[in-house]
């Protein structure tokens, strides 16, 4: 899964933009658009910006499963 673009949707869902997201975690709306290119996201990063949405990694976890081909599996 490209964990920047499941963050991308999830931001949208809980409806904020990118300058919402780096208001709240003290830095640029441009790092929050890079973290949006990125394949994946270390815990500590992720937690920062679940914070930032008002949720946490349940609620994310549960947002991944609905994606499409969140479940596939990679060979």
């Amino acid at each position: 899964m490209h964990y920047g673009k499941a963050l991308m949707l999830f931001r949208k869902f809980k409806n904020k933009t990118q300058q919402d997201i780096a208001e709240k975690l003290k830095t640029t709306q441009q790092y929050v658009s890079e973290l949006e290119k990125q394949n994946h996201l270390n815990g500590e990063k992720l937690d920062r910006i679940l914070t930032a949405l008002n949720s946490n990694r349940e609620e994310w976890e549960n947002f991944k499963k609905i994606l499409p081909h969140a479940n596939e599996n990679k060979n």
